[in-house]
């Protein structure tokens, strides 16, 4: 079995200039076709969005991923996380995945949300990432499709800095906001650290 401690950070930076910092420190144990991996985190930014701390363990094994996130944000919401992926297909270049997650959020200020997701996943060993999801918040029977995507337009040749264009789309399907529409997009610089 092989172990070992990281500690990395990543410093985001938008085209509005809003600037994202993200510090973790994780522990990994390796042991044949196994690899598990727990850690914390600590998110903040300078657009006056509330930060958020948090706890994570995740079971890589073959070509399957478990993974469960509690997270604290500040002065807003506590939010438990259960993920699960399986890899379709992974030649080294191309992987194609299923994922689902469920949420269970509980705002300072109401009752608890349930969020339930799940979807397709594409990744490039260039940069390049798509990913399509239909969701479900019970409590307000909202069914929402968010489609994402991420192009990789500059990396230094060490991976620590990325400019990328990223896009996203979400179309509310049913419930309170039925039918409508929103897209966002933008271009982010990264610094690994």
């Amino acid at each position: 079995m092989v172990s070992y401690i990281d500690v990395r950070g990543m410093r985001s930076v938008s085209l509005l200039l809003h600037q994202e910092i993200h510090v973790q420190k994780t522990k990994t144990f390796r042991h044949q076709n196994c690899k598990t991996t727990a850690g914390v985190f600590m998110t903040g930014s300078t657009c006056g969005a509330p930060g958020k701390v948090g706890i994570f363990a995740e079971l890589k094994k073959e070509r399957a991923n478990w993974s469960v996130t509690l997270s604290r944000v500040i002065r807003f919401a506590t939010i438990l996380t259960l993920e699960f992926s399986f890899e379709l297909f992974n030649d080294g270049t191309h992987l194609v995945s299923l994922e689902s997650q469920t949420s269970f959020a509980k705002p300072d200020d109401r009752g608890k949300l349930i969020r339930e997701s799940c979807g397709v996943s594409y990744k490039h060993a260039r940069g390049y990432n798509a990913d399509l999801a239909f969701s479900r918040i019970g409590v307000f029977n909202a069914y929402t499709l968010d489609a994402q995507a991420k192009a990789s337009i500059w990396s230094s040749s060490d991976n620590n800095n990325t400019l990328d264009l990223t896009g996203n789309m979400t179309y509310h399907v049913d419930g309170p906001l039925a039918g409508k529409k929103s897209f966002s997009g933008g271009l982010k610089f990264t610094h690994h650290f």
